[in-house]
């Protein structure tokens, strides 16, 4: 079991990338998991990778490429935004939740396959307390970067808040909307991470919501680097409750 959320600014794209975990996870259908799957296996195409070096020997690597996506294939994004006011104005107002099962090697079992439980938070400072109990109830959040804004005033409280947590959740930083053209992963990647002390720059997962960039690699983070529940204290050997 992985129980995560995704925190960040408001518009930042949460509900974006929430509904492309959804996709390649097979929520949404077998053809929109077969469609996530080949664009994430290489389906791209491009002009490959680019680098740059910063004075001190840093050096953050760029894929400079946008994947061939038919505008058919752009389809159910923002998913997870189910409230009237939610898709008129494109905001998250209230978390929502998804289930999701997901063959992965962390898994353990006969199976193979986590169960993954996805919050979606929203990002306006009107709803923090959505943030607070969401963040209570998983051990792993996903921090979200505008790659055209950088860090913003919510994201250094839903930081701070979540690292004040009495068991802070494991944090998975990630750069989106990485495909536009006011984009600045390098940059933003740098100032993040001298700024939330981030040792390694290019642990920062780089993508896209609109080019489905990078989906299968924040979902092997979200299963390789967010550990499984503790049990509670009338679980079997199992790990199963038999009151539930």
């Amino acid at each position: 079991v992985r129980n995560f959320c995704f925190i960040a600014h408001v518009d930042h794209g949460k509900s974006s990338l929430s509904s492309r975990i959804l996709e390649i996870t097979g929520n949404m259908g077998l053809e929109s998991q077969k469609k996530a799957i080949r664009i994430a296996r290489g389906g791209n195409g491009g002009d490959g990778e680019a680098e740059s070096s910063t004075n001190t020997g840093t050096t953050v690597r760029q894929e400079r490429h946008t994947p061939h996506v038919n505008p058919a294939e752009k389809e159910q994004i923002g998913l997870l935004d189910t409230l009237a006011v939610e898709r008129e104005r494109g905001i998250t107002v209230k978390a929502s939740t998804a289930t999701m099962l997901y063959p992965h090697p962390s898994a353990v079992g006969p199976e193979g396959v986590l169960l993954i439980n996805c919050i979606d938070c929203p990002g306006h400072s009107d709803f923090s307390s959505e943030v607070a109990r969401s963040l209570s109830f998983v051990q792993g959040a996903v921090l979200l970067l505008d790659a055209t804004q950088g860090i913003q005033a919510q994201t250094w409280t839903v930081y701070e808040k979540a690292k004040s947590m009495a068991n802070p959740p494991e944090l998975i930083l990630a750069l989106t909307k990485i495909d536009l053209d006011a984009a600045r992963p390098i940059d933003v990647a740098l100032t993040v991470s001298e700024w939330l002390s981030v040792e390694d720059p290019e642990s920062i997962i780089l993508t896209s919501a609109r080019s489905r960039i990078g989906i299968a690699e924040l979902l092997d983070a979200v299963c390789r680097r967010i550990p499984p529940p503790q049990p509670l204290l009338d679980d079997n050997e199992n790990g199963d409750n038999p009151h539930l």
